[in-house]
């Protein structure tokens, strides 16, 4: 044997490492390998050292094996791993378990350079043979496991830092951050807000979205992060959270929503926030504890129906996302079946156009929607305080909470600024994500050119958060709006509640609640203090279930602020159900209050007598053999000074099934009497069919009859669509919605009491801006095809017809149809191109537009080149003034130079006639390395120039060259 390496004494045996021959394993039937590992248990085991793959064949038995990253074996102290493994008959490894030892500089082994050395050679003898002295050998002894080196200091805390936060952490999207030296001639103000995100003016720019998610940090902690740019995004989404709910204890910190354990019924706290959130429980001890910072506003608004289904203003935009709660008259809707709403400009519409259940809103039904609005400039103020609970058992549960508001002092005013793409044809709106303040103006720029309010575009004159511009603007026009928010505040003020709360329970179902709280203001010239009251019995015998509450509310009493349906009032409410599941369900209700309303910061507060008694009755069957059935009686009287409504309602509800077919349809008649007396009938439609994969059709239709004296109206809402799917290559969808309040919107003088004390009182602030409440009426007719011909060409179909008109709306009547095809050439290479035209007649205008657009691209790839090639052009015609014709190209290469480097070149080229015509030359080189699977290094070399060819025209035009160097983060989790 020849053998080179280093030696340790390993538990009386020796292992040595290094090159080795072995004949006498060679004589046994082992092979080895060039490298190999030498032991007084086995022989010589290979090793992969230089990239050799090793080989081993040995008889049944036990060896030892060299694992882990010792594979290349040199004179230092380097850890390496033993594996013990078990053969199996024919030489197969059974199993392994790992054992670990290391080796000095030198070679020495942990004994010293005193142990004994290796022995040259010993041949293994399988287990149960003889040794050559004729003696039967015994097994090779077992060797326990050895304890590693201990671990460096730096490796430890790497070790430490991977387990605790980096493996439990992942991180999802893309962030850019750059610095530029730019030299910019003409307007500075157009390259600003058109390069860099808007931040053209900084030289260094920190730009893009990062998700961070953590789960189990140290054991018990969790993140979640969202970063982004406020400026330009959505600002609900920039937010923090730090939450644990471990054992006994919980706890979030950051922007959280904050709930408290609390069961008095006049401190229920539950806010959008940014502050500490504590809990403890632990028996019948709970207890909760809070210190925040508000993020938006409480505010609770009454609108009346205006025979539509909407769009209904709430008052205030940037409503916080999953915040509100919606009732009318006192029925309480739910999200995506009653009603859907946009969360930016704060607007709900009871129609779901995806189920097609028409919902049309009565001038006789009152909404009340809570919700909390995201303030920019406002003081959002603090709340801190806390609730403790304690579970006697039989003797009852006994809570007690204190609360604390302050109102935080207004920031100073600051802009914002918006982007948008091109949305089509005029008619179509914009909506900003605050209000715009009146008393500061809006500069709104198209591909940098200023432009002039009531020329190019104009506002909503009931919701100036809304504007539309008057030419089409495509989609690759970049539009810029710089604004000042409306700063919004709480008009409560400065105020403290305390309250005590006790809950007993009487057996199943039955149980007596007390609450009791004291609120006041603390910032008043004229503070004020009130004691709110209540108590509610529920019980439940057999059949028969009940609920009897009362409670005294005074007009002094405030509580922080929070949403909710609370108001200032003395009220009290039955009702008894009996359930039977033969003769199906009867309830009676009965509600009589006395309610506060505020009409002013300092004119006393009024009050509203109002009752409501309904009794109904709901036979529930099965709905493939008779109808389920749910008829109710209704009486309201609501008296408000001179003024008095009264409204007497039948409503009825069933539906049917017969194979395929599902149909729901209810109908209401209403008589009202007092200040102004009208009659309103209501029938409703819902149906849905499908007879097979390929055909599924819905309907939707909603129709009222109004008469109030002389006058009269009719409002309808009609929604029909029809879908067609063959086969997985085509499907098409044709759909038509139609939509009309009638000549008799609404009706002057009607309160029905529903939404009385609710515009701001003890409990939330009320509106924050007039939007005003209107009607829109729109018909429209909407087609989509799409169809895969061949497995390498697809095409698409789309067509639609929009009229609207009404208070909310451009009162425009717009069509357009689009074809488009995608084309597989093969090898990489696509092909792809799209054609639409559209039209726009506005109807209280003679201007008419229409607007012919054409695009084509081609992508793909030569070996390391890559490249990509898009044409446009947009053709327009009509009557307008602001007619613009244009054509542009793009042409991008990429070649990849190695796996991290790549080289790039952008082209671009374009020209505007007509109305603001320009000329635009883009030139852009760039060189990229991959620094690893997340890190780039880019530079960026752009060259830009805009020219005006109005010579009346002074914005937008400029000439730059622009170096950036930057570094590019690439997250997919």
């Amino acid at each position: 044997m020849i053998r080179f390496g280093l030696a340790a004494w390993l538990l009386g045996g020796s292992v040595a490492f290094g090159f080795s021959v072995s004949p006498a394993l060679r004589s046994s039937g082992a092979e080895v390998g060039s490298t190999g590992i030498w032991s007084e248990l086995g022989g010589v085991l290979p090793l992969p050292a230089f990239g050799h793959p090793p080989r081993v064949k040995l008889g049944e038995g036990e060896i030892w094996g060299l694992g882990g990253d010792a594979g290349a074996f040199l004179p230092i102290d380097t850890p390496s791993e033993l594996v013990l493994a078990t053969l199996g008959t024919g030489g197969q490894i059974a199993d392994s378990r790992p054992l670990q030892t290391s080796f000095r500089e030198g070679g020495q082994r942990p004994g010293g350079a005193d142990s004994p050395p290796a022995p040259e050679s010993i041949t293994p003898t399988p287990k149960g043979t003889e040794h050559p002295s004729g003696q039967e050998t015994a097994p090779p002894p077992r060797v326990e496991n050895l304890p590693d080196r201990k671990p460096s200091a730096v490796q430890e805390f790497r070790r430490w830092l991977d387990n605790t936060l980096i493996e439990r952490t992942k991180l999802f999207g893309q962030r850019r951050l750059a610095y530029s030296f730019r030299q910019v001639s003409g307007d500075r103000t157009a390259y600003n807000t058109t390069n860099s995100g808007g931040f053209g003016d900084q030289s260094f720019t920190n730009l893009g979205y990062i998700r961070v998610e953590s789960r189990g940090i140290y054991g018990w902690l969790n993140l979640d992060a969202n970063l982004q740019d406020a400026r330009f995004e959505d600002p609900q989404i920039a937010r923090y959270r730090l939450f644990t709910d471990r054992g006994k204890w919980n706890g979030q910190l950051g922007d959280v929503n904050a709930r408290l354990p609390s069961t008095n019924r006049f401190i229920q706290y539950g806010r959008s926030v940014n502050g500490l959130q504590l809990g403890y429980r632990s028996g019948g001890l709970e207890v909760g504890l809070v210190r925040t910072n508000s993020r938006g506003e409480a505010r609770t608004v009454t609108i009346q129906g205006t025979n539509s289904a909407g769009p209904y203003y709430l008052q205030s935009s940037q409503v916080i996302r999953g915040s509100e709660r919606i009732e009318i008259d006192g029925i309480a809707q739910i999200l995506g079946q009653d009603y859907t709403i946009d969360y930016e400009i704060g607007s709900i519409t009871f129609v779901n156009r995806q189920t097609l259940q028409a919902k049309l809103i009565p001038p006789t039904s009152t909404i009340v929607a809570t919700y909390e609005s995201l303030n920019f400039s406002g003081g959002g103020g603090r709340v801190e305080g806390g609730v403790v609970n304690y579970n006697l058992g039989r003797g009852g549960k006994i809570g007690i909470t204190g609360l604390r508001q302050t109102t935080g002092a207004s920031a100073d005013l600051s802009t914002r600024l918006e982007k948008f793409q091109g949305f089509g044809p005029p008619s179509t709106p914009y909506f900003l994500q605050f209000e715009p303040l009146a008393t500061q103006p809006v500069v709104i720029r198209v591909d940098g050119v200023l432009q002039t309010q009531g020329v190019d575009y104009t506002f909503d004159a009931s919701n100036r958060a809304i504007f539309y511009f008057t030419r089409f603007m495509p989609a690759t026009n970049q539009i810029d709006v710089l604004y000042t928010p409306k700063p919004t505040s709480s008009t409560l003020g400065d105020r403290e509640v305390f309250g005590i709360d006790y809950t007993l329970s009487f057996g199943k179902g039955s149980s007596l609640q007390l609450s009791q709280a004291t609120g006041r203001t603390t910032n008043s010239p004229t503070p004020s203090s009130g004691t709110a009251r209540s108590a509610r019995f529920t019980y439940q015998l057999g059949p028969w279930s009940g609920t009897t509450s009362t409670r005294s509310i005074p007009s002094t009493f405030v509580s922080v602020e929070s949403a909710g349906f609370l108001r200032n009032e003395d009220a009290s409410d039955l009702t008894l159900r009996h359930a039977s599941r033969k003769n199906g369900d009867l309830s009676l209700t009965h509600l009589n209050a006395s309610i506060t309303r505020f009409t002013g910061a300092t004119a006393a507060p009024t009050r509203t007598r109002f009752s409501r008694s309904e009794i109904s009755y709901d036979l529930s069957r099965e709905n493939t053999k008779a109808f389920p059935i749910r008829v109710s009686l209704l009486s309201t009287k609501s008296q408000a000074g001179t003024s008095r409504t009264d409204v007497d309602s039948l409503n009825l509800e069933s539906s049917r099934t017969w194979g395929g077919l599902q149909m729901r349809f209810g109908a209401s008649q209403q008589k009202v009497t007092g200040t102004q007396p009208a009659d309103l009938s209501t029938a409703r439609l819902q149906a849905s069919y499908s007879r097979s994969r390929e055909w599924q059709f819905t309907a939707g239709s909603s129709l009222s009859w109004i008469k109030s004296g002389s006058d009269s109206g009719q409002g309808r809402e009609l929604s029909l669509t029809a879908q067609y799917n063959p086969t997985e290559r085509f499907n098409a969808r044709l759909g038509f919605s139609d939509n009309d309040a009638g000549d008799l919107s609404s009706l002057a003088g009607i309160d029905t009491g529903y939404g009385a004390g609710y515009n701001g009182n003890g409990f939330s602030s009320g509106a924050g801006s007039s939007f005003g409440v209107g009607a829109t009426n729109g018909r429209s007719l909407n087609l989509f095809a799409n169809w895969e011909m061949t497995d390498r060409i697809t095409g698409r179909l789309s067509g639609l017809i929009f009229r609207s008109s009404g208070n909310f709306s451009s009162n425009s009547e717009s069509k357009s149809l689009s074809a488009g095809v995608d084309v597989d050439l093969g090898k990489g290479h696509v092909l792809s191109g799209d054609l639409s035209t559209s039209s726009t007649e506005f109807l209280e205008s003679p201007v008419r537009s229409s607007v012919t657009t054409g695009s084509g691209s081609i992508t793909g790839s030569f070996g390391k080149l890559g490249y990509r090639f898009t044409g446009t052009a947009l053709m327009t015609g009509g009557t307008s003034t602001f007619k613009q014709d244009s054509w542009s190209f793009d042409l991008g290469l990429d070649y990849r130079l190695s796996t991290r480097e790549n080289l790039g070149l952008l082209i671009n080229a374009g020209r505007l006639s007509g109305y603001l015509p320009q000329d635009e030359a883009d030139l852009a080189f760039s060189y990229r390395y991959q620094i690893w699977q997340n890190l780039a290094l880019n530079a960026n070399y752009r060259y830009r120039n805009i020219r005006n060819r109005d010579a009346t025209l002074t914005s937008g035009a400029y000439r730059s060259n622009t170096f950036d160097i930057e570094l590019g983060f690439n997250f997919s989790g």
